[in-house]
């Protein structure tokens, strides 16, 4: 008579199979990723030679998509696909999460919009000496090992809001709200600041006083800009006069808010980037002006600056891109 099988062996058995399958899936995983980066890529029913990662904090600015897709169409001339990081993954990647996976999957090159922590300083690094190429764009990392850096200097941006700050005249002092990402490195800040600071002089504004405020904002995600904007032209009315909107997400925000919430004219508003919406707000008298940066010379200027790298070993510290008024 055979007996039945001893009940903890088989509790052990099945154990063991499931941690042996586990392992198998860990390891197939590995063989992936490292086939993936060591092979040509298949993207569009088109095989690449390379694949770039393009890696932003906010992955709902129209501007940043923009350069996105210029670059996207710039890179496939070079036999490259750039993938837009966190597009295709579940759940929410801030940028130094997309970072590490990016250097991880052995991109041939990394665009990433940099921030002012030590810790995308150390990923910065830590992908140039795994030899991956860094190039930062909008927001540079100078004290990082990054290649190069594509982007407005914001010494220049903060002269352009500045001449049009000095348009708006009162007859007591202009209080202004400065809004701008809380991953804006200080030193572009700074930068910004002093410049702005400077075309507004009373040498210049003829006697007019401004009162000059920065408050940052998170940007990562749609609903905290809504409702930060929010608070300001519900609450902040007679307070602020002149509100300066750095980014796409707060000027497309402001300009939704002070419709929605029948507060135009309330505020005078001048917003950054030449989106359709914005120039809608611009044309309507909504928005007092917009700072509009280059989308289509700053994706080309990307991946001009890969190529460089690639073809030459080296490649200009600084490409700088074009700005213009909307109004």
């Amino acid at each position: 008579m055979k007996r039945k099988p001893d009940r903890q062996k088989l509790i052990i058995a099945i154990m063991a199979g499931i941690m042996a399958l586990f392992i198998f899936g860990v390891i197939s995983l590995f063989i992936m990723v490292r086939f993936n980066n060591t092979n040509p890529v298949k993207r569009d029913a088109r095989v690449y030679d390379k694949k770039y990662a393009f890696i932003s904090n906010d992955t709902d600015d129209a501007f940043v998509r923009d350069v996105y897709n210029v670059a996207k169409e710039k890179a496939s001339e070079h036999d490259a696909y750039l993938e837009f990081m966190g597009d295709h993954l579940s759940g929410d990647y801030d940028s130094h999460a997309l970072m590490e996976i990016a250097i991880a999957s052995r991109y041939d090159a990394i665009f990433v919009e940099a921030d002012d922590s030590r810790e995308m300083t150390s990923l910065i690094n830590e992908a140039e000496a795994e030899g991956i190429p860094v190039i930062t764009y909008m927001n540079d990392d100078s004290k990082s090992n990054r290649q190069s850096y594509v982007g407005s200097n914001f010494y220049v941006l903060g002269m352009q809001y500045g001449r049009e700050l000095r348009k708006i005249k009162k007859d007591d002092t202009v209080n202004v709200l400065v809004l701008v990402k809380e991953t804006l490195p200080e030193s572009s800040k700074n930068s910004f600041s002093s410049s702005l600071m400077s075309e507004i002089s009373d040498e210049r504004t003829q006697g007019n006083e401004y009162d000059i405020d920065f408050y940052q904002l998170d940007t990562s995600q749609s609903f905290n800009v809504e409702e930060a904007v929010r608070e300001i032209v519900l609450y902040k009315e007679g307070d602020v006069d002149v509100v300066l909107c750095l980014d796409e997400i707060t000027t497309t925000n402001f300009y939704r808010a002070l419709v929605d919430y029948n507060k135009v004219g309330k505020f005078e508003v001048i917003g950054y980037y030449n989106s359709e919406t914005i120039v809608q707000g611009v044309e309507r008298g909504v928005l007092k002006a917009a700072v509009s940066v280059d989308a289509t010379e700053m994706g080309e200027s990307c991946i001009n600056a890969i190529e460089e790298y690639f073809e030459s070993g080296y490649v200009s510290d600084y490409f700088s891109v074009g700005v213009e008024i909307i109004k």
